[in-house]
């Protein structure tokens, strides 16, 4: 967990489409649909598929904790309150002591503007021993395309020495917000931070403010950039698994695809957007690139 001696931790992808796996009906949502999901793919495995090794804890009906089998989560226990048909609250515990997420811990179960019965309709779940990120793949009726939300929590790749204050915790994407497409995780990609912390990924990251977003161009495609939490001027963190690619037509900012950058292999998850109707064009679009090899904490 250092900038000058990242350790690589093994990703293990999990999938709606694999044999065996347990499913979300997305046409009528349960309680404890998304539970049962965490639980399959991180401690009981489904199928032929093994589970990727962590235990849970604190069971109590659609209420669970799970705990990484590595020694340096021991601290940790991401936890998920399913009990209801129309959302799912997401939180951790540092210590015995509850954390959410500042950005939209509940998520809902029914978004708006999707099909419900579309069969792109699904999940996807990477996850290492550090972190997790689960992606829900919704079919948009409106841009008649697949449309995503991640909930993403992980240890960072941090200098950051005050204990419990390493995590990165948000969940973004097709109705993590307040705006139909999407919510704008990051703003005015290229630029510095902005003071106002609460607008950002920033207010989601415990006692740190401010994320910095820098491709070298914007405007390119190919266009990658690591996310950084700032604090002040000073860079303490780098988010981990992913990095932020810079798309600005709509076929590039729908679609849950499995790209090659750098030759290495990412999934496309895009969250934020700006559409202007006039040319038909996403602006301030950013594009989760979430590495499917390794994530360097």
């Amino acid at each position: 967990m250092s900038f000058l001696n990242p350790v690589s931790e093994p990703v293990k992808r999990f999938s709606s489409t694999d044999a065996g796996a347990p499913q979300i009906n997305y046409n009528a949502r349960v309680a404890g649909d998304v539970k049962a999901v965490l639980k399959a793919c991180l401690v009981t495995g489904y199928g032929a598929t093994a589970s990727a090794g962590w235990s849970i804890v604190n069971e109590v009906g659609h209420v669970a904790e799970f705990v990484s089998p590595s020694v340096t989560m021991s601290d940790y226990r991401l936890g998920i309150d399913d009990t209801s048909t129309s959302s799912t609250t997401w939180y951790y515990q540092y210590q015995d002591v509850r954390v959410n997420p500042s950005l939209h811990s509940a998520l809902t179960k029914n978004p708006r503007s999707i099909n419900k019965t579309h069969a792109s309709n699904g999940w996807q779940l990477l996850v290492t021993d550090k972190g997790i990120a689960f992606i829900d793949n919704f079919y948009h009726t409106v841009a008649n395309a697949v449309a995503a939300r991640l909930t993403y929590w992980s240890l960072s790749k941090s200098a950051v020495t005050t204990a419990g204050n390493e995590i990165l915790f948000f969940c973004a994407g097709q109705e993590g917000g307040t705006t139909e497409y999407s919510y704008d995780l990051f703003y005015k990609p290229g630029s510095l931070h902005s003071s106002n912390a609460s607008s950002y990924l920033a207010s989601t990251v415990v006692g740190n403010s401010g994320v910095r977003v820098e491709p070298q161009d914007v405007s390119n495609v190919d266009a990658l950039s690591d996310v950084y939490v700032m604090q002040g001027n000073d860079v303490v963190a780098v988010a981990v698994g992913f990095m932020a690619v810079k798309m600005a037509k709509k076929a590039d900012f729908f679609g849950v695809d499995v790209i090659t950058l750098g030759g290495r292999s990412y999934i496309k998850i895009p969250l934020s957007s700006h559409f202007v109707a006039s040319t038909n064009i996403y602006t301030r679009t950013i594009v989760v690139a979430l590495s499917l090899d390794d994530w360097e904490y």
